[in-house]
């Protein structure tokens, strides 16, 4: 979300700019210098720092403190609201994210140790199926039918209205996978994004980095038909 005076409309106009970010070190983070990379900016051609979410966020953009800041909704919708901001890149859908990073980017999921997962695999499932069963649950209702679900003070607040949420959860709800599987491309998007800024230097074996098996079960059992096509042994 940047300012319409910022003028930037990529990673490849982060330079010289400073760039709000949840906090250093954070997934929005390592998004905002992902960008900048691929686009051949480097960290030293720009300014990052931590505004954390919600009305700091907002008030780092509308008091100039950063040109842009990487964030997500309900935020998002206020800074649209206020009118002290714009999205100049969509990763808040899975078109969008495809543009913007070359592929699926699997920005949440579950995670655990896998000597952890391999010991406790009835627990793991038990998980899984509840989230699996939420997944289809979102799928199946709509923007309106989640938010009356959800605390009232969740989607009303002092960022936005309930309506504004509604509005929002109806253009990202495509973000949220049917049937929880972890997508073709998506392990393969991770690994670029943690390479491309330095995080990982060395070799890694993705088939150890995550499994479709629980996901694929709890479909099963739940009667569901799995729609996403599923990462392999190579991402």
């Amino acid at each position: 979300m940047c300012t319409k005076k910022s003028g930037v409309h990529s990673g490849a106009d982060f330079k010289g700019k400073t760039l709000g970010v949840t906090d250093l070190g954070s997934g929005t983070d390592t998004l905002t210098q992902f960008l900048a990379a691929k686009k051949g900016i480097k960290t030293s051609d720009y300014h990052r720092i931590g505004v954390g979410a919600g009305s700091t966020a907002i008030a780092a953009l509308q008091n100039g403190k950063v040109d842009c800041v990487m964030t997500t909704q309900p935020t998002v919708a206020a800074i649209q609201k206020k009118g002290v901001g714009t999205s100049a890149v969509d990763l808040a859908t899975t078109n969008g994210a495809t543009a913007a990073m070359g592929g699926a980017y699997p920005a949440a999921s579950v995670l655990a140790r896998t000597d952890w997962v391999n010991s406790h695999k009835d627990t793991v499932q038990k998980v899984v199926d509840a989230l699996v069963a939420t997944m289809h649950w979102i799928n199946t209702h709509s923007a309106a039918d989640i938010a009356n679900k959800l605390p009232a003070s969740y989607v009303s607040n002092q960022l936005v209205t309930k309506a504004d949420y509604i509005s929002a959860l109806t253009e990202d709800k495509g973000q949220f996978l049917p049937d929880g599987i972890m997508p073709a491309g998506g392990p393969k998007t991770s690994l670029a994004t943690e390479k491309l800024v330095g995080n990982v230097k060395s070799s890694v074996d993705l088939s150890k980095t995550f499994t479709n098996d629980f996901a694929l079960q709890a479909n099963k059992t739940e009667g569901f038909k799995t729609t996403t096509t599923p990462a392999g042994p190579n991402g």
